[in-house]
């Protein structure tokens, strides 16, 4: 009954960070004196209260009902004091002394393992907790499980160089799950955080990260555009930088010239090079097409400036094309 009662309040719990709360779950559950006295200095931000009577119960209880708990309860009164390695340990503990035994605290501790494990750039690790995630969340945790998550593990398996499952976990994800899901998120910085993620831009990509710009464009720039006119400020500025940067670095791919060893290899250079700027140009505008009307964008300046910036890309991609020569060239007359 105990275990029914916390699967229901897991997904309320969970914020847009590494920190879920366990209020909905205390208001329900009769805890331990000691666990209880802990949760009390934690609130009141006693963390060295709060560590030594958890530490008291873990030496003296015999009552494995509450061990993964009481160590879920240790490894967030060590995270908020940012002892990140102890707190991780503590929280292997909780999965340890809950798996097969009590999921909503599994579910919880490889969640906080998982927030550690990414601030801490060991995306093997964070692989492997997200995949175990996925496994134990409930069906009371929708969008943890079927957005958050897995908009996470796409996320990861970009940055670890992997485009290939990047592509087919973000593909998991469907418009209709973001729509019928999205009541459920505890705020609107979640999803666009999610969505973010299924951008791949959730964790800034690795020394190691192969870019891909103009595939990254083509899947990814409908959610990004999304967080740029509708999302909180900060991601809103992220997704900006993300877009600006993904159309520069495709254009300067585009841009060197591209002369041949003959003039009908440099005429056949420009021939391509004029085709792929000219899909580039293609890019830009069909980017124009899918955005909101003015009086619906939240940030409406942090928009113009950046399609201003696009408008100067345009312009330059063209008189490029203009410069190039492509057709059949007369000969020069060297006769004086």
């Amino acid at each position: 009954m105990k275990h029914a009662l916390m699967v229901g309040f897991f997904l309320l719990s969970i914020g847009s960070c590494s920190h879920l709360s366990s209020q909905s779950i205390d208001s329900v559950i009769e805890y331990p004196p000691e666990l209880k006295e802990a949760k009390y200095f934690l609130r009141n931000k006693n963390t060295e209260r709060a560590e030594s009577e958890v530490l008291k119960y873990l030496g003296t209880s015999r009552d494995v009902y509450w061990l993964g708990q009481a160590y879920l309860l240790l490894g967030e009164v060590r995270e908020a004091v940012e002892q990140e390695t102890s707190a991780l340990d503590a929280y292997k503990q909780a999965v340890k002394h809950s798996t097969g035994y009590n999921s909503t605290i599994t579910a919880q501790g490889l969640y906080r393992m998982s927030w550690i494990y990414e601030r801490n750039l060991q995306y093997k690790d964070l692989q492997i907790s997200l995949m175990d995630l996925l496994h134990v969340l409930g069906s009371g945790d929708n969008f943890i499980k079927h957005i958050e998550t897995p908009a996470r593990l796409a996320n990861t398996y970009y940055v670890l160089g992997q485009w290939e499952r990047a592509l087919k976990q973000r593909d998991s994800i469907t418009k209709d799950v973001f729509n019928r899901y999205k009541s459920l998120a505890k705020d609107e910085s979640n999803l666009f955080q999610a969505r973010l993620y299924l951008a791949f831009q959730g964790m800034r990509p690795t020394s190691l990260t192969p870019y891909k710009s103009q595939q990254i464009i083509k899947n990814c720039r409908q959610e990004l555009l999304e967080v740029t006119e509708m999302g909180t400020p900060d991601l809103a500025e992220r997704a900006v930088e993300v877009l600006r940067s993904e159309y520069l670095r495709y254009f300067s791919q585009l841009k060197p010239p591209r002369m041949g060893k003959t003039i009908d290899d440099t005429l056949a250079n420009n021939r391509q090079q004029i085709l792929e700027l000219s899909t580039f140009v293609d890019e830009i505008n069909e980017l124009r097409v899918l955005r909101r009307p003015p009086e619906l964008i939240t940030n409406k300046q942090l928009n113009v400036d950046f399609f201003r910036d696009l408008q100067a890309m345009e312009q330059e991609a063209r008189q490029i094309v203009h410069s190039l020569a492509y057709g059949i060239q007369k000969m020069q007359n060297t006769k004086k």
